[in-house]
């Protein structure tokens, strides 16, 4: 056979081997990403399967190329076309696409921060939303479009609203001020105050509903079907949904401990995809081909540097550092009446040089007393927050991206481009906010341990506007009226006293 086929033999498609240089099987796969490798049009669709010969071999669809009869040198002009791009399409097209639904996202963002917390809380909800819409739709495009599971779609949304209900409702009644508990009004005050005072057994009883719909509806011959459809909807909702909630942890603690981690991931991204264009000569890692280590590593000192800037512009803004005392709107400024603790206060910080540590290490004392006479202090002032923003910066360079080559991962797994087209242009919300959900957990962790684990309590005196609040709101008339006695009497002994 590879006799016929080097000599030409008849009913062979090729020709001798002078005509055109043989191409690899590797050289003639379509490039990862192109519209041949995941299909025309729809990011959801999948490849098609390659057709097999009478031998059960593999064969690949080649298409024909049609050559004119070679004509001669003189005749060489007329037989040329002129390939010209057509107006109005290609590379400017997908730009201009590109660039008016980046803007439109960025003034939908830009409206939600100025509106208040309110807003943006609602903003963060809605893109949860879309993006395991998204994942929900990738999972019935695979796994059901020719199954008819039962009650798919439901039991996709039942587990998101159980989610949506525990996670929130906890950042409802612990991470804002409890003085919003107090807005409902109305017959439906009730039954709201009772959710929320059983919050933690709500949240399971209807998590246990969609389980036992679950185990009801299981049928026979799709049973492997249904459980990777249950795992995947909680994988969806464990790695996307409840890591994306602590956005509105960070919401709460100050708009700024939302605002400041999400630019520096978007300004190390558009670093690393500069740099990796001007520099990029190494591949970083193979998910993901057009990241260079050039590019990563540009991306890290470009963030390190602009993470002070940006921390020291908008802690000038009480709009940023106030924490939210109430869910409000544009109009009610009364939240912004607050102190700024010492996170955004100055102070003096004074480096060794060398460092002390570094001078304890050294085993010769002749050695160590000549450095320390020889080092000098520097000294500078600067703010916790500026601190900490290098921190937010290092985990947005170094550990966000994977947030990113997990998701490029996952749809090389699943053969698409992208899991959506909620944006024009770009994708998918879940391909543009595959490293912010990862950035907002860490904030919301790091805050908690290193930011408000320092705040020490002052000396007096205490503000208990919360406590009151609390009493007002959770506790029934009879028990409002047992603490007042109690606490009546515990006046009258002291003024005895």
């Amino acid at each position: 056979f590879k006799n016929n086929m080097a000599a030409g033999a008849p009913g062979t498609s090729m020709g001798p081997s002078t005509s055109q240089p043989r191409r690899s099987r590797r050289s003639q796969r379509p490039a990862c990403g192109s519209s041949d490798d995941f299909g025309g049009g729809n990011g959801y669709a999948r490849s098609k399967s390659p057709r097999r010969s009478g031998h059960g071999h593999a064969t690949r669809a080649t298409t024909s190329i049609m050559r004119k009869p070679h004509t001669s040198n003189n005749n060489n002009n007329n037989n040329v076309e002129k390939v010209t791009p057509a107006a109005g399409g290609g590379k400017w097209s997908s730009f201009r696409v590109r660039l008016v639904s980046g803007l439109c996202l960025m003034a939908t963002f830009i409206s939600a921060i100025c509106s208040g917390h309110l807003h943006v809380w609602i903003m963060i909800l809605a893109i949860q939303t879309i993006m395991v819409h998204e994942l929900f739709t990738l999972a019935y495009q695979i796994r059901n479009e020719k199954r008819n599971l039962p009650w798919f779609r439901t039991q996709q949304w039942w587990f998101f609203l159980c989610a949506v209900f525990y996670v929130h409702g906890r950042f409802l009644i612990h991470g804002a001020h409890p003085s919003i508990m107090t807005k409902a009004t109305g017959p439906t005050q009730s039954f709201v105050q009772w959710c929320l005072n059983h919050h933690t057994f709500v949240s399971y009883a209807m998590y246990i509903a969609g389980f036992v719909l679950f185990v009801v509806t299981l049928k026979k011959r799709f049973y492997l079907e249904q459980f990777v459809h249950f795992a995947w909807i909680h994988m969806t909702l464990l790695v996307v949904f409840a890591q994306s909630s602590f956005f509105v942890s960070n919401v709460f603690n100050g708009l700024i401990w939302f605002v400041l981690p999400s630019w520096l991931v978007i300004w190390n991204d558009v670093m690393a995809y500069l740099f990796g264009k001007a520099f990029g000569r190494t591949q970083l890692i193979q998910l993901s081909p057009k990241k260079t280590l050039e590019g990563f590593i540009g991306a890290l000192f470009m963030t390190l540097l602009i993470a002070p800037v940006s921390a020291d512009f908008l802690m000038k803004f009480r709009w940023m550092t106030c924490p939210a005392k109430s869910l409000s709107y544009f109009r009610d400024t009364s939240w912004l009446d607050c102190d700024n603790d010492e996170t955004f206060q100055p102070m003096d910080v004074t480096l060794d040089m060398p460092p002390r540590w570094v001078l304890s290490t050294v085993p010769f004392p002749w050695v160590r007393d000549t450095l320390d006479k020889l080092g000098f202090d520097v000294t500078f002032t600067t703010s916790p927050l500026h601190l900490h923003s290098l921190v937010l910066a290092l985990f947005a360079a170094l550990i966000a991206p994977f947030g990113g080559f997990f998701a490029s991962g996952l749809k090389r797994a699943f053969r698409i481009k992208d899991f959506g087209a909620s944006i024009p242009g770009h994708g998918g919300l879940t391909d543009r906010f595959d490293c912010q959900v990862v950035m907002a957990m860490f904030t919301s962790i790091y805050y908690h341990s290193f930011v408000e684990a320092d705040f020490a309590l002052p000396a007096g005196p205490y503000d208990v506007s919360g406590v009151w609040d609390a009493v007002n709101t959770r506790f029934t008339n009879a028990e409002r009226l047992a603490l007042y006695d109690h606490l009546g009497t515990l006046l009258n002994k002291s003024v005895v006293v």
